[in-house]
């Protein structure tokens, strides 16, 4: 599997299991809005913390098969936290990338 495929694996499986979901967005609020610099902070933070939570998601449960057979040292751990901060800029009324 390649790391798209593994990274697109692991968003579809967050976005599609509500717990897994709820757990993403709380680990995506270590992530902060410097309001002063106009900056996201702890974007790499976040990213790890993400990255140490789908390592603990069995891929045999029902519904996280797309985890099975991903490589973890692939995914692209902050492209999953920067596309959800794009959203949060989005809907803040700021540019997508603003900050990140």
């Amino acid at each position: 599997m390649s790391a798209e495929e593994s990274t697109e694996a692991v968003r579809i499986t967050l976005s599609n299991i509500s717990p897994l979901y709820i757990q993403w967005q709380k680990i995506l609020r270590t992530a902060w809005w410097d309001d002063r610099d106009n900056t996201w902070n702890d974007v790499d933070k976040a990213a790890s913390e993400l990255k140490d939570y789908v390592s603990t998601i069995d891929p045999n449960l029902p519904g996280h098969g797309d985890l099975r057979g991903i490589n973890h040292a692939d995914v692209n751990w902050t492209e999953l936290i920067s596309g959800e901060l794009e959203e949060l800029n989005h809907n803040a009324g700021r540019p997508r990338a603003a900050g990140l």
